[in-house]
């Protein structure tokens, strides 16, 4: 986890959100700025918010906060890749997210 997560927030470009509930860390979205071609996009590697704390509109709200971020630094889009089920395609799909229909993800395992 500490791996994957220093990846990201170690980027020069890197943005990050962290939702508090006291001191204790119940949410956050971190990712980092990409120039493609002509404009600045931020690619959002991952969010995660708190079991105890679902459902209760806090993805939301650091979705909101982080696009408000996004643009006052420059970005003009925000990109992500989600899993393929009902719960992911209602959250991004009531935010305003479009399914990209000119790209697929492709994976190879080694």
């Amino acid at each position: 986890t500490y791996k994957r997560i220093w990846q990201v927030v170690g980027s020069p470009d890197s943005l990050s959100i962290l939702a508090y509930n006291g001191d204790e860390v119940i949410g956050f979205a971190m990712g980092r700025f990409e120039t493609f071609y002509d404009l600045t996009g931020y690619n959002l590697v991952e969010i995660v918010v708190a079991k105890a704390h679902q459902n209760k509109g806090l993805g939301t709200i650091i979705m909101q906060e982080l696009e408000t971020r996004v643009k006052a630094l420059g970005g003009k889009m925000v990109h992500l890749d989600a899993v393929n089920d009902d719960i992911h395609e209602h959250f991004y799909t009531k935010l305003g997210y479009k399914n990209v229909t000119n790209f697929k993800a492709k994976s190879k395992f080694l």
